[in-house]
């Protein structure tokens, strides 16, 4: 008998989250439907980090990126990040600017 890989095994329990919560797996995956809002996001970023389906959250913002609530998430992510960066590297984030805009 072939031994069950850590990946089929994350595998198969996404699958049964997706089987069990089949309306939650439609949201994250249709942008802009009329259900996400800010609170529905918080709701599933925080169920999704409770199953530890961290990838699923990525994908989450990704498709909803254009929400109107989005431009807040990203702003604050990019604050915070970038005072991480300047605090412990601040030439590298100057390269890093200068090589994303080339």
């Amino acid at each position: 008998m072939k031994k069950e890989s850590r990946r089929t095994r994350e595998t198969v329990k996404f699958l049964k989250w997706t089987r069990k919560f089949s309306g939650w797996w439609t949201l994250i995956c249709t942008p802009g439907d009329e259900h996400m809002d800010r609170e529905m996001m918080k709701l599933l970023i925080q169920k999704l980090a409770d199953k530890q389906l961290y990838e699923l959250i990525f994908v989450l913002c990704m498709v909803h990126r254009n929400a109107e609530f989005m431009p807040d998430l990203s702003q604050y992510f990019m604050r915070e990040l970038l005072l991480k960066s300047w605090e412990t590297d601040p030439e590298g984030v100057i390269r890093s600017m200068i090589t994303c805009l080339t």
